[in-house]
């Protein structure tokens, strides 16, 4: 009975923990690239609001597809600008936990592709930085 107990109790710790961790489906939370964090970086909303509100983005694009049942979704964006346009930072508005792949900054044209996970929509809100 107390094995049981104690098993119950540290299920039930680990998963709090997991919960408490990761962001809901329904927040948004922010990941931006750029020269200091080329892998990438979760913002809170207020770093965000400090750091890059002031700026303002060379493209925004609202990224949105359907949830389908054991189904991914991919939604791809490119953009070629004027040579003088270097771009140098990318930002990613999201709910949900997608992949994101991007060809490299420094240059004046990117292609970012978002996949979503089996059976989850993406809502993304994309933008670039000169």
């Amino acid at each position: 009975m107390m094995r049981s107990f104690i098993i119950i109790t540290v299920l039930s710790a680990l998963a709090a923990c997991s919960v408490a961790d990761l962001p809901s489906e329904e927040e948004m939370y922010t990941i931006v690239y750029d020269e200091k964090y080329p892998n990438g970086t979760i913002v809170s909303d207020a770093e965000f609001d400090s750091r890059f509100k002031s700026v303002i983005p060379l493209a925004e694009w609202r990224c949105r597809s359907p949830a389908i049942s054991r189904r991914q979704q991919t939604v791809t964006v490119a953009y070629h600008g004027d040579p003088r346009d270097i771009i140098t930072r990318t930002t990613f508005s999201q709910s949900g936990n997608p992949r994101i792949s991007q060809t490299p900054l420094m240059r004046n044209s990117i292609l970012i592709t978002i996949t979503s996970r089996s059976g989850v929509g993406i809502d993304s809100l994309v933008q670039i930085f000169t």
